[in-house]
């Protein structure tokens, strides 16, 4: 799908090395501010443009029950999406 590692880089140096067409890979990184901006944990990936995704095929994340039911409510009990998953159920808060 044409997905590529970002590159972490003061913006002003990406302007200096990179294409302007690659520039959407940029993340900036600037170790000397307070505090500073590091983003490199992440290891993100990116696309140029839009990726197309269909929604059957993922589950959304919500907090609690109320949010679930809250989304079956909104969606007339058929959200567009493979399931609806309350965090509070996976990570046991019980809420």
């Amino acid at each position: 799908m044409g997905a590529r590692p970002v590159i972490y880089l003061l913006w002003r140096e990406a302007e200096q090395l990179l294409a302007p067409e690659e520039r959407w890979r940029v993340v900036t990184s600037e170790m000397d501010r307070t505090p500073p901006v590091d983003w490199t944990h992440e290891r993100e990936w990116r696309v140029a443009g839009d990726l197309p995704l269909e929604a059957r095929h993922f589950a959304v994340l919500v907090a609690s029950w109320r949010d679930a039911d809250a989304i079956f409510e909104h969606f007339d009990s058929s959200p567009p999406c493979a399931g609806v998953i309350p965090l509070d159920a996976l990570l046991g808060s019980g809420a």
